[in-house]
């Protein structure tokens, strides 16, 4: 990001409820910078303040909340200084929102291109013939498809996705600069979220700038650079994506992270958060973290420590991150590598890490698939995939046959062994619909390979193993077991009772 000259910049942003007894705040000094182009993810729990920072830089707050003080710079021009309806009005370099439910933002008993005309003119530098052809083409610019056909039709007959894509096109009608999208995937199955996701991609490209409102941290590590974490309407940390969730500098990043499900780790239940997020009008004094920090100590109690610079690019505003997180792991030297961190669902085309084989793109994915995709080049799994180059597990797998000879990993932590594999480059766009494609009863994961790197892989359920699974294992790779079945050779190569060992 361009330090010199950020799209948007917010500093000291605070919103207050006004209540029977004055007022509460509900956002707290926020700051926060954003480039032409760049993606910034805005995650925290419910009630931490993420919609409402939203609303109060569309100016689209309720009345029951005011902006106390700040200042909020959007391509050099301020908006705090701007009336509500002024803001609405800037055109070009102007923002636009677009909310959870794409149907409840639509009017139902207006055409969808009556709807963007409408967006248009409120501009005010359209007549309304050159209104209708920049609708036609922005309906194209959506994926909509014959949009002179669709542009007469009503919402309800378009899908969920297709109705997403007009409301981002009713946002960006005038050609702004910021689009603030309030969770605009999760009411929308995961091809069609792919295909908004994609959307958005691409329009950052152009140069927008998006801020994207997500408690899906696949999400966010799929499409954002960056990540604003909230808690209680303050920012507890920012950084880039990939460094904040692999290795947080907040003790409740940290838990946010850890709470995410792991299919690698055997556990009854799920990491949870002890104690309830504070409600507006009940402040904490200190860091607000602090009743439910594992980490707290008595100082944090009345400590109130701004956004402080914990390494390139990363602020938090944990009091003991020296701590916590010794200077020597928060800064490692360059060209190190940090040990994998346990998987999770978070880490989802969360970067590239330097020395691996990741692709070109952050959201591209590098993908073993020895084991998964029987090594066949026009497999349907692979669609849109590209090879890369052999590649070898570390010796904590074993390998199994489910089912009908379809493989999967186990991971073992004693008594594994080294799988032989491929590596594949699956773009993001593509990467739902290769997750429709499994069976059930397997699951995606993190894979460490012998030289050290980490991938996304394939891994069996223990259940699943345990009913349908035959032990192939010294075979080493799925192509070398079908040679073995090939040769005319009879019988699993364990012995029996392999799968007794199994932990």
């Amino acid at each position: 990001m361009s330090a010199a000259s950020p799209l948007l910049t917010v500093r000291d942003l605070s919103v207050v409820a006004r209540t029977g007894s004055g007022t509460a705040t509900v956002l707290d000094q926020i700051d926060l910078s954003l480039a032409r182009g760049e993606v910034l993810g805005i995650v925290g729990e419910s009630g931490s303040g993420k919609s409402t920072l939203c609303r109060a830089l569309a100016r689209i707050l309720p009345d029951s909340l005011e902006i106390a003080s700040g200042d909020v710079t959007l391509a050099g021009r301020d908006l705090i200084s701007l009336g509500a309806h002024e803001v609405h009005l800037l055109g070009r370099e102007g923002l636009g929102m677009v909310f959870q439910d794409p149907a409840g933002a639509l009017n139902p008993v207006m055409r969808v291109g009556d709807q963007i005309v409408e967006a248009i003119l409120a501009r005010g530098d359209h007549d309304k013939r050159a209104a209708v052809a920049e609708a036609l083409a922005l309906l194209e610019r959506m994926g909509i498809p014959d949009p002179e056909e669709r542009f007469g039709a009503y919402p309800h007959e378009f899908s969920g996705g297709q109705q997403q894509r007009l409301v981002i096109g009713i946002a960006l009608a005038g050609g702004m600069t910021l689009l603030l999208a309030d969770e605009p995937t999760s009411a929308l199955d995961v091809r069609t979220q792919a295909q908004i996701l994609e959307l958005i991609r691409a329009l950052s490209r152009q140069g927008l700038g998006v801020l994207l409102v997500s408690h899906d941290f696949a999400v966010v590590a799929q499409i954002c650079s960056r990540v604003l974490v909230l808690y209680a309407g303050r920012v507890c940390e920012i950084g880039p994506t990939g460094d904040l969730l692999t290795q947080p500098r907040h003790p409740y990043t940290k838990a946010l992270v850890g709470a995410l499900p792991d299919i690698a780790r055997a556990r009854p239940r799920l990491d949870v958060i002890r104690g309830q997020h504070p409600v507006v009008g009940s402040p904490v004094p200190g860091c607000p973290f602090h009743p439910r920090c594992e980490h707290a100590v008595q100082r944090c109690e009345r400590a109130d420590v701004p956004l402080t610079e914990v390494g390139d690019g990363r602020e938090s505003t944990c009091i003991r991150v020296d701590e916590i997180w010794p200077e020597a792991e928060q800064r490692p030297e360059a060209g190190s590598r940090p040990d994998p961190a346990p998987a999770t669902g978070s880490r989802l085309a969360a970067e590239p890490r330097e020395g691996e084989p990741m692709a070109d793109e952050p959201a591209d994915l590098i993908f073993f698939n020895g084991t998964v995709m029987r090594g066949e080049p026009d497999h349907a799994n692979l669609s849109g995939a590209a090879f890369v180059a052999e590649a070898t597990t570390a010796a904590g797998y074993r390998l199994f046959s489910i089912g009908d000879r379809y493989p999967a990993m186990v991971p073992r932590g004693n008594g594994g062994v080294a799988i032989e594999g491929e590596l594949y480059r699956v773009p993001a766009s593509v990467w739902p619909e290769i997750l429709e494609a499994e069976p059930p009863g397997l699951g995606r994961d993190f894979i460490e390979l012998s030289d050290g790197s980490v991938v996304y892989g394939i891994v069996g359920s223990e259940d699943l193993v345990a009913e349908k699974g035959s032990d192939i294992s010294a075979f080493g790779g799925w192509r070398t077991y079908l040679r073995h079945l090939g040769s005319g050779q009879q019988g699993d190569p364990q012995p029996s009772g392999a799968h007794d060992d199994r932990s």
